[in-house]
């Protein structure tokens, strides 16, 4: 097709365009997201780009780390409230690796899925206005 149909010209400058944002995005992993979240929480969702989510992550997590890392020091490894904080801890650190990967795919998902559905426009209109009378 090389463009001289007046009724397609605007749709295949928008998919070149579409065409253009596609090579030019950087996928990122979900791997790397959770080992950044697995070195420090609230890294991995950093790495994804939410650097709200990955600070309260931070906060979060840390300050759970920090009351069982006192409860231990002021009252022993087997004391209930150490256990208890402990348990969260784990929960909510092994939660925000988890968390970290599933947004990177939920990410890199809705990049495509927006490509998908502006392809999609751009196919469908030129088809309609070839037919149109």
């Amino acid at each position: 097709m090389d463009g001289s149909d007046y009724r397609l010209g605007n749709e295949m400058v928008a998919l070149g365009r579409i065409r253009d944002e596609i090579a030019q995005h950087k996928y990122k992993n979900p791997w790397v997201a959770a080992g950044l979240s697995a070195l420090l929480p609230g890294l991995g969702k950093i790495y994804a780009g939410n650097l709200g989510e990955g600070f309260s992550a931070l906060l979060l997590t840390g300050s759970m780390m920090a009351a069982t890392a006192e409860n231990w020091c002021r009252e022993g490894v087997t004391n209930w409230k150490t256990l208890l904080f402990g348990a969260f801890s784990a929960v909510f650190y092994i939660g925000n690796i988890y968390g970290a990967a599933v947004t990177v795919k939920t990410m890199n998902n809705a990049f495509d899925d927006e490509k998908n559905l502006q392809i999609l426009y751009n196919i469908h209109i030129p088809l309609r206005n070839a037919f149109h009378r």
